[in-house]
Formats: structure tokens, sequence, C-alpha cells
């Protein structure tokens, strides 16, 4: 691995190397592609290797170099960036919204169906605190991928709790009520706490496309 002083390295400091980047399967398929565009751009020799993953285990085992996570990690080797946030709502397909014949008031959602991601107890208070009075048992339909569960709004079955930026572009479902408020989720690039040394992984971590 090639190590430039000072950080001054370019592409061509890197006539052929891989970086490893793991986020969860959502976040791989309909966020990620954009940001490797423009990465590839500033830097065309980098060769990105994508995985697929929820854990934090990957990148604590250095089984990634970098990772994509909603959560700051508390393990003291790794370094964490927070890089922004995701506007996140609950969204529906408008056929889906018709058959509960489009409710005027937050309240009339307690009878809708609810797509739970993991442990959907976690959701019931989320949901209640936005104004919609569900209980476990609104939630029908459980996925364990991001990827299923904007599938399974688009298809009608019910309503997700989704960022905005790909449920209404990439997906074209629709936030269930006017009213509604949007939660921040937030976004953080981590990385081992060596990046200082490591230029591969230090041209990425700060080059503003990740």
């Amino acid at each position: 691995m090639t190590y430039c002083p000072k950080g001054d390295c370019s592409a061509d400091d890197f006539p052929l190397w891989t970086i490893r980047v793991t986020a969860t399967d959502a976040l791989v398929a309909y966020v990620l592609p954009k940001c490797l565009k423009a990465l590839r751009a500033q830097h065309p020799s980098v060769h990105v290797e994508l995985v697929s993953s929820m854990s934090q285990a990957d990148i604590a085992r250095h089984e990634a170099d970098i990772a994509i996570r909603h959560v700051r990690p508390e393990q003291p080797d790794l370094l964490a960036q927070w890089i922004g946030d995701f506007d996140v709502s609950m969204y529906a397909s408008s056929e889906y919204l018709a058959t509960l014949g489009n409710p005027e008031r937050l309240v009339d959602f307690s009878r809708a169906n609810f797509i739970g991601f993991e442990h959907p107890e976690r959701l019931v208070q989320q949901v209640v605190s936005m104004g919609i009075p569900v209980t476990k048992h609104n939630f029908d339909i459980v996925a364990t991928s991001g990827m299923v569960t904007y599938e399974l709004a688009r298809a009608g079955l019910g309503i997700a709790l989704l960022p905005s930026v790909v449920a209404v572009e990439q997906f074209g479902l629709q936030q269930i009520h006017p009213d509604l408020g949007k939660m921040q989720m937030p976004i953080w690039l981590v990385t081992h706490a060596d990046v200082k040394t490591n230029a591969r992984i230090r041209l990425c971590f700060g080059s503003g496309s990740l």
C-alpha cells in the first residue's frame, strides 16, 4: 500500500487499489451509486467493493475500510464523521392511501397497515409520537431488509417509515399527511482510527463523495 506523507495523494499514487465500503442494502442500492459516480470522477483508479451489511462488527474487525451507519459507534478504535441527516417520515403508495379514503386526520390512520422493520415494537412509540395511535397489531408485515421495505410500500401493502429522498424521488411514494412532521436520521462515516496513516482510506474519507 502506498503512503503519501502530509496527505499529498492523488489518483496517480494509486495505480490499482481497492476500498471496501459497507452499508445497509438500501443505502448500497439507492444512495451510494450517485456518491460512487462522483468518487470515481475524482479518483478513477479506485476500485470499490460494496458490502451490504447491518453489522457494526465488520468495520471493527477490519472486514471493511469504511462503514456508513445511522448510529455513531462507541468503540474507541473507530473514527466517526457526521456527514448529514436524512429527513424521515411516513410514506405509502397513492393506491394504498386511496383504499383508506385518503384520511384527513392523523388519528384516522390508526386503522392502517404499517410495514415494520426488524423490531416493529420499537416503531410503535415513534409512530404514536407523530400523532397516530397505533399498536404492534398495526404492523402486519415485517421485513429485515430496507430494500424489501421500499418494495412493500410501493406494492401498496402499507405505510412505512422511510427517508424522503429515496421514498419520493426514486419510488414515487407520498407522505401520508401534510401535517405529519419529519424526523432526522443521522449519517455517519466510520473508519479505523489509523486513518491518519492510511492514505488509501483517507483519500476517500475526506473526498466529500462518500
